[in-house]
């Protein structure tokens, strides 16, 4: 039987509130090709003969380059976000993709209640562990983002940053801390 004497938890999804989602939104509207051409510099130069293959991915499924171009590939964003959020809720090791991925998702209409039901989704044909873990990545990611409102650091290069903080709870466990800044620096 459950205590009626536990502390009540704010569910995961209201973290975040719909101002603060609007906030985010308006600054990566502004500069929508950020997180591809981060992730385009960061793997071009953790492996160059890997560059034009990942290249032909950013541009295939991502928004990209200076004008933005539009992603070639017919699959809406928003789409294929829910599908990497649930592919990556079920990976062992750093979780800084899916908090990546988590805050793509929401920029481009996802909203908090639908990535939890994807994670739970996910969970439930990956295991419960998956699910644990990508609700830890996700209330850790809504509390960044959530953090970087109230300092009003929102641009998608502050969100990125935040995200791989080695003081960040999803650190990454896979990028070089000094690596991943030195490439946001090259962006800016």
């Amino acid at each position: 039987m459950i205590s009626k004497t536990a502390p009540a938890i704010t569910p995961v999804y209201e973290i975040l509130t719909k101002q603060e989602l609007h906030v985010l939104r308006k600054a990566y509207e502004r500069e929508p090709a950020v997180l591809a051409e981060f992730a385009a510099t960061t793997y071009d130069g953790l492996f160059p003969p890997g560059s034009t293959i990942f290249d032909a991915i950013t541009a295939r499924f991502y928004t990209h380059g200076a004008p933005p171009e539009k992603p070639l590939s017919p699959l809406p964003q928003r789409d294929r976000e829910v599908v990497l959020i649930a592919l990556l809720s079920l990976r062992r090791g750093s979780t800084v993709p899916l908090a990546m991925h988590i805050y793509w998702g929401l920029m481009v209409g996802l909203d908090p209640e639908e990535v939890g039901e994807v994670l739970l989704l996910a969970g439930v044909y990956g295991g419960i562990d998956s699910y644990t873990l990508g609700l830890g990545a996700m209330t850790s990611t809504l509390n960044t983002l959530k953090n970087l409102v109230v300092t009003n650091r929102t641009t998608p290069l502050q969100v990125v940053r935040a995200l791989s903080s080695p003081d960040s709870e999803s650190s990454p466990a896979s990028l070089n801390p000094a690596d991943v800044a030195r490439r946001l620096d090259d962006l800016t």
